[in-house]
């Protein structure tokens, strides 16, 4: 199975739904195929449903994937910004910083660490590598 024909493996399943164990494997083999090729990002797997051609995409099948994948292999925070939906790219905040994540700065490509933040009525001011810098400098590097 591959990302070519996980949707038609899908169907098949749907197809032998008497064939219980049949329609198990062919669900399984397409949940294996989803995790392999998107790594746990569930954003990626959606996106690939919202892009597949309408005929190929029912949503009950989508639906059923999508629920055999959640149960198959729970939903995984990044592991930089420990986020669900991964933040690469974006600015630190309160509410979302952690602590020891990769950053860069927005003009250059130097990488920094996260090491903790002071809050300023006026400004977002976090912390890396002992310096301090205000909202706007730096943001998650999650790659």
């Amino acid at each position: 199975v591959n990302m070519e024909n996980v949707l038609v493996v899908a169907s098949l399943a749907e197809e032998n739904v008497n064939l219980v164990p049949l329609y198990e494997q062919l669900y399984q083999v397409s949940v294996t195929c989803l995790e392999r090729n998107f790594k746990g990002s569930y954003k990626e797997v959606v996106k690939f449903f919202s892009e597949a051609k309408p005929f190929e995409a029912d949503p009950r099948l989508v639906q059923k994937l999508m629920q055999k994948l959640l149960v198959s292999k729970p939903l995984l925070a990044c592991g930089n910004c420990g986020q669900l939906q991964c933040i690469d790219g974006e600015e630190p905040t309160v509410e979302n910083f952690k602590p020891g994540a990769r950053a860069r700065n927005g003009g250059r490509t130097s990488i920094v660490k996260l090491v903790n933040i002071e809050e300023n009525p006026d400004y977002f001011v976090a912390t890396l590598s002992g310096r301090s810098f205000g909202k706007g400098y730096y943001f998650y590097d999650c790659k």
